[in-house]
């Protein structure tokens, strides 16, 4: 729990301090990663897919997203990619904890990703 919340605080930390006039942003893999989770989770939270096909499309999307952390830092993409990663690793956690413990916080939780994920998007 400790790991999810360090994660949770570094994306945060990241996400403040990240400069939104960034010439690159996110890189294409990133992007198209950050819109299929926003499309899955919005399916899981309508009931119009199972818990197991959500976690195991979001379990998808992390693996594809490892490349992130071994960026350059001065890869244009970097922090952008990296943010996405980490926003998926801990969307994966919360989609678990609703699963077993759903919640209104919970359902904010996810509906909150979804937000930040579209961020990205546009």
């Amino acid at each position: 729990m400790k790991k999810y919340l360090s994660i949770l605080l570094i994306l945060i930390i990241l996400s403040t301090t990240s400069c939104s006039n960034s010439e690159q942003g996110a890189s294409d893999k990133a992007i198209a990663c950050a819109k299929k989770a926003v499309a899955t989770i919005e399916s899981y939270l309508a009931y119009e897919i199972t818990y197991d096909e959500a976690s195991e499309t979001i379990s998808s999307l992390c693996n594809d997203m490892d490349y992130a952390s071994d960026l350059p830092d001065d890869a244009p993409n970097h922090l952008d990619d990296f943010i996405i990663s980490n926003t998926l690793v801990v969307l994966s956690h919360d989609l678990l904890m609703d699963h077993y413990d759903s919640t209104d916080e919970s359902y904010a939780k996810l509906q909150e990703y979804i937000q930040e994920l579209g961020e990205y998007i546009e």
